[in-house]
């Protein structure tokens, strides 16, 4: 679930990053022929994810070799869920009421 939610988190980044390359015409119109829930999505991660904090995290990840359980594997996975409960997501396990929630699985 959490390496979902990851990933997901991710991909909206991605998606808020590269829309602000629709400065040219044939770019806008091609944004004009997405679904509104898109487009409604692409707003919310440009509002609230900070490009800052996401090439901070990705320096951070860049000192490591990222293998399944080795060190700068857990420190990048341990970073990643820093950054999400700071931004108020819990583990499914707590009793979370009303905030989002994920769960780190492992091996």
């Amino acid at each position: 679930m959490r390496r979902r939610l990851i990933l997901v988190l991710w991909s909206v980044h991605l998606f808020a990053a590269c829309s602000d390359l629709d400065s040219d015409e044939p770019a806008r119109q091609a944004r004009s022929r997405l679904p509104v829930a898109l487009v409604e999505y692409q707003e919310l991660a440009r509002s609230t994810i900070d490009g800052v904090r996401a090439r901070d995290l990705v320096a951070f990840m860049d000192h490591y070799v990222r293998l399944p359980g080795n060190r700068g594997f857990d420190a990048s996975i341990e970073k990643v869920i820093e950054e999400l409960e700071a931004a108020g997501y819990r583990d499914e396990e707590e009793d979370a009421v009303g905030a989002p929630t994920g769960k780190q699985e492992s091996r």
